[in-house]
């Protein structure tokens, strides 16, 4: 639905579905709320059992960048969570997907559940104060516990010290990830790529001896092998070896990727606007059948339908409110068609 914040009967309508709902999620920087008279104190008069959750850059409490925009590339930039190439002086890389966006969108939601089971137990709701730079920094509580430890960063995209080989490596037509953790595995891996004189090799005698060689012979073994192998053919091979690996996967392989599809993750969908595209649906699957998904509403499609049920508003009512500009009802009135002009 739509609604005009900026008039006094859009706030006054905001107030009459907050009495009615259960949940508020806002994303305004902090003040804009309060500002506009919808902010979680007035809310909060109206509805004791609101909860009212807020997804800011930098949070609601008082801080040195509260009042500062952010983007997800701010907020993973500012928590550190950027991929760092090992090459000297090579600029740091996001690390693909907007994080910075979508992790905190998940804390909110767990914020979301544990406020309405404490307002089902307590009849008083709760304001959901999430910073998109304290959920990015939550992600990299591996890199600053090291460095609180071990005095020296931790790059998230470089391979780790204490095993090998674990990571991403080349094959002969792309790139594979794999993960040898613990000595049953490397044995495993060892007689996998047809090299069991490695398993007792002193040099090799840990994880950490290990990572130290991936730059030298142990590296080039592995290179040796691998570059003469396709990225699906390595992968079944180790799988087949009880290896954990996997082909590093593109957009492109994962709308072809049989275990989305096992899983119902693709949905070919059509847009309001008639622009057909596959979406991924909900990672989050139940014994009860997954919800059905239809395409997303046009801004305003489904306006009238809740204020009609939630607030019970009358034909009449809606359309003054739609006249006013409070409010926009679908499908939006046609353009008048333009007059002709005579010579």
């Amino acid at each position: 639905m739509t609604l005009d914040l900026t008039t006094e009967r859009g706030v006054a309508l905001f107030l009459d579905l907050v009495a009615a709902c259960d949940v508020v999620v806002e994303n305004f920087r902090p003040g804009v709320m309060d500002r506009l008279g919808i902010g979680y104190e007035a809310l909060r008069q109206r509805n004791p059992r609101i909860v009212y959750c807020s997804i800011s850059g930098y949070g609601h409490t008082p801080s040195p960048r509260r009042d500062e925009p952010a983007f997800a590339a701010i907020a993973e930039a500012s928590a550190g969570v950027l991929g760092r190439p090992e090459r000297p002086g090579a600029a740091p890389v996001r690390l693909g997907p907007p994080i910075g966006d979508i992790f905190p969108g998940a804390t909110a939601v767990a914020g979301i559940v544990m406020a309405l089971f404490r307002a089902a137990r307590t009849g008083v709701g709760a304001h959901v104060d999430i910073a998109m730079y304290d959920a990015m920094l939550s992600l990299n509580e591996c890199a600053v516990a090291m460095q609180s430890v071990l005095h020296r960063d931790v790059n998230l995209d470089q391979a780790i010290s204490h095993s090998a080989p674990f990571g991403l490596f080349a094959a002969a037509d792309g790139w594979v990830c794999i993960a040898v953790l613990g000595e049953p595995v490397w044995r495993r891996f060892a007689r996998a790529i047809e090299r069991p004189d490695l398993i007792d090799d002193p040099r090799l005698g840990s994880g950490a001896q290990r990572a130290e060689h991936m730059p030298g012979f142990l590296g080039q073994a592995l290179h040796d092998w691998l570059s003469t192998r396709s990225r699906f053919e390595v992968v079944d091979h180790l799988k087949a070896a009880a290896v954990p690996a996997c082909v590093v996967q593109d957009s492109a392989d994962l709308l072809r990727d049989p275990q989305a599809a096992a899983r119902d993750l693709l949905i070919d969908l059509d847009s309001y606007a008639g622009v057909g595209a596959t979406v991924v649906g909900t990672p989050i699957a139940m014994t009860a059948a997954r919800p059905v998904i239809g395409p997303a509403p046009a801004p305003g499609e489904h306006t009238a339908e809740v204020l009609r049920t939630v607030l019970g508003c009358s034909e009449v009512t809606l359309d003054d409110l739609a006249a006013s500009g409070t409010i926009t009802r679908w499908p939006p009135a046609a353009p008048e068609p333009a007059r002709e002009e005579r010579p």
